[in-house]
């Protein structure tokens, strides 16, 4: 051992602890070991070691790299290597071990004839032992966390994800591309699938009776054993709203990682629909780290965004690291003061994208998003010219901008009343998280309004989307318990119609100014600023993560085809950007990007309890309904002797109005029980389908030609 260690170089002998010698000590007096009694056969195995990997260097090693002499005893260690000087270069799997005095080397052995020599010795020289090395510990699997665990910032973070080319990584796009809204993508490599969403879309207008849409999963339900989580970027319904659902089809063990006011806003969900009561919910803050099986790491980012708690998700990957940025803005000025993390954006640019997602609502439009401040700045403005109630309608979620509103109105001196279930709800949950800060006496009923003048309230509501059961809607249309439009009224629109609804908002506008109100919306003050990137903000993205490949999301075809426009423009090669529609797959591997096979994917209509049971069938009658109208024809036959013995009687609903149509009606009566008399003489025995049919069939030419109309006709024949 003694040889063996003078051998080793300066450099290492310095810094490395020997074999058998504890970190942290360094060589004391003399270097030689003496030798003990019964010496441990491992020690014995190691001199063997010693021995025969001196011979396998070889008189070429031996010239090119000079051997150290032993110190004497009592003599200082050697000093470290001197920066700049050249390490004598060594072949790659020598063991740094020198001979045994009066050795001589010997050419290099084969790696597999030198271990197996080594045991063989060891064996010899003591029977007992297997010299085998010891056995690595198996580490224990984690723990589930219990129920909403925060996970703090500096959490341990697991070793890199295993560098295994096994399989390449997969990206899924269930939502959230060609539309905007209903924003769900799946990430997947080997045995492990995390989920970055679960959003839901408001339903269109032909899809009559629907009240809302939510993503296809039935992917993720063949592949349940696989999911290791649902990692959430912010508490928008659109990247929310259909978690209750799916966790319900996944089986309710899904774990939820989000920051603390999204987390509440999924809580307060899954309550209300009575769905996964022993979900693993698990807060994450901006720096968070979470092991997502065995080859799966997730870094959390803090954006900026029109809800606090947005943050961006780094997924780590074997292929390579993946961000998905959410909905996002570059606010400079945050009403919080929590600006969005783009150093740590530059970090993980330098140590390499493999893959970027990136929010491309704004993609159509140049420059910068405004500060969410400069909302505030309106209604400090709006405030003082008022001369009544002053009436906000903005989304729930926004709570800054809630927030901003009630230090206007602290300001100049009114009071604050919620109205809207969700409004309530959000502001609850946020003054809870102290995400909304509103001073005591400030808040008050909606009970209590009347007990103060109008020019010492403000109402902030529900209903900027022209929502038919929104609070704004109620109140224009006079349908509000509490609530009614006044002349005095100054009523403020804070939010721009999502793309779909701009007629309702139109609809509600007027029927406002028809009872007399000031309207301010966005087109005549600044009283709305996006939350999402416009082009400027997306470009500096792009400059700072460098992705290799970029795959643009969130928005419909024409917004995603400009956004990989624009990462042309900052150096992505077309080949390495593709726009993704619903259902795709991507296959990664660390140097290509390819299209895999589709996977189920589209929409699951939600009406009332029923989830999924509404298809295209129901759908069309639903409209064929709406359009024209239906008539039943009732009649009773006597099934042996074949005679008409109650009807035909017409029921009309939607069709005409039968007290001005009664002509027509009872020309179609007599048209019905000649067709049906007609039947029933042609054969012995009652065809009953064959009779409706043709029924039917009659019914529908004899009121086209009447009325070019086509509603939909049942008969429905009673045999007696």
């Amino acid at each position: 051992m003694c040889n063996a260690k003078a051998n080793m170089s300066e450099n290492d002998q310095t810094n490395r602890p020997g074999r058998g010698q504890s970190k942290g000590e360094g060589p004391k007096g003399d270097q030689t070991p003496k030798k003990k009694e019964g010496e441990a056969p491992a020690n014995k195995a190691l001199k063997a070691i010693a021995a025969l990997a001196g011979k396998a260097r070889g008189q070429k090693a031996e010239a090119k790299q000079p051997q150290a002499a032993a110190k004497p005893k009592g003599e200082s260690a050697p000093k470290a290597e001197e920066p700049g000087a050249k390490r004598p270069p060594s072949t790659r799997g020598e063991a740094l071990i020198a001979p045994k005095e009066g050795q001589k080397h010997r050419p290099a052995q084969n790696r597999n004839s030198v271990k197996a020599t080594v045991r063989q010795q060891a064996r010899e020289e003591n029977p007992t032992s297997s010299a085998q090395p010891p056995q690595t510990q198996r580490r224990r699997a984690p723990q589930r966390q219990p129920a909403k665990q925060k996970v703090p910032a500096q959490q341990p973070i697991m070793p890199a994800p295993s560098t295994s080319s096994r399989g390449k990584l997969k990206i899924i796009f269930l939502g959230g591309v060609e539309e905007i809204g209903k924003n769900i993508t799946v990430l997947e490599f080997a045995d492990d699938i995390v989920i970055v969403d679960c959003g839901s879309i408001f339903p269109k207008e032909d899809l009559l009776g629907i009240d809302l849409v939510i993503p296809d999963v039935s992917y993720l339900q063949r592949n349940r054993e696989k999911i290791r989580g649902i990692l959430v970027t912010h508490g928008h319904e659109d990247h929310i709203g259909a978690i209750p659902y799916v966790v319900k089809m996944l089986g309710g063990v899904v774990p939820i990682y989000a920051s603390s006011l999204t987390l509440a806003l999924i809580e307060m969900k899954l309550k209300e629909h009575r769905a996964a009561p022993n979900a693993a919910l698990h807060v994450v803050a901006p720096g968070s780290h979470v092991n997502l099986g065995s080859t799966l790491q997730a870094d959390f980012i803090r954006m900026t965004h029109s809800i606090t708690g947005a943050l961006a998700i780094a997924i780590r990957t074997p292929m390579g690291l993946v961000v998905a940025t959410g909905d996002f803005k570059v606010d400079l000025t945050p009403v919080d003061g929590e600006r969005m993390d783009l150093a740590k954006f530059a970090s993980l640019g330098q140590d390499g994208v493999l893959a970027l997602l990136m929010d491309s609502t704004n993609a159509e439009r140049p420059g910068f998003t405004m500060s969410e401040k400069s909302v505030g700045e309106t209604f400090d403005g709006l405030f003082p010219r008022a001369a009544g109630r002053i009436i906000i309608a903005m989304f729930a979620s926004n709570v800054h901008r809630v927030q901003q509103v009630v230090d206007s109105a602290v300001k100049y001196g009114r009071k604050v009343c919620l109205t809207g279930r969700s409004m309530v709800n959000v502001s609850g949950i946020a003054r809870q998280l102290g995400e909304l800060r509103i001073p005591q006496g400030v808040l008050i009923d909606i009970d209590d309004l009347d007990d103060f003048a109008d020019d010492e309230v403000v109402v902030i509501t529900t209903g900027s989307q022209g929502e038919q059961m929104s609070g704004l809607t109620r109140m224009a249309f006079s349908e509000h318990r509490k609530l009614d439009i006044r002349q005095s009224d100054m009523v403020v629109l804070s939010a721009h119609p999502i793309p779909g609804n701009e007629l309702s908002v139109s609809r509600v506008v007027d029927q406002l100014l028809r009872k007399g109100a000031n309207v301010i919306y966005e087109s005549l003050a600044e009283v709305h600023v996006s939350g999402h990137a416009c082009q400027e903000e997306l470009k500096l993205m792009h400059a700072l993560l460098k992705p290799k490949f970029f795959i643009p999301v969130h928005g419909e075809y024409r917004m995603l085809s400009i956004h990989k426009s624009l990462a042309m423009a900052m150096g992505t090669p077309e080949e390495n950007i593709y726009v993704p529609k619903l259902g795709d797959c991507l296959e990664l591997s660390r140097d290509s990007m390819q299209l895999g096979a589709p996977v189920p994917a589209g929409a699951v209509l939600v009406d009332g309890l029923g989830v999924g049971d509404v298809g295209n069938v129901v759908l069309r009658d639903r409209k064929h309904l709406s359009q024209d109208g239906l008539i039943i024809v009732v009649v009773g036959i006597e099934s042996t002797t074949k005679n008409i013995v109650s009807g035909p009687e017409i029921i009309t609903r939607g069709f005409v109005y039968v007290r001005e149509n009664e002509a027509l009606v009872d020309e179609a009566q007599a048209r019905a029980q000649s067709c049906i008399e007609s039947c029933l003489a042609e054969s012995e025995r009652i065809d009953w389908s064959g009779l409706k049919s043709r029924l039917r069939d009659d019914m529908h030419d004899f009121l086209y030609q009447k009325t070019k109309r086509s509603p939909m006709i049942l008969p429905v024949v009673l045999e007696t």
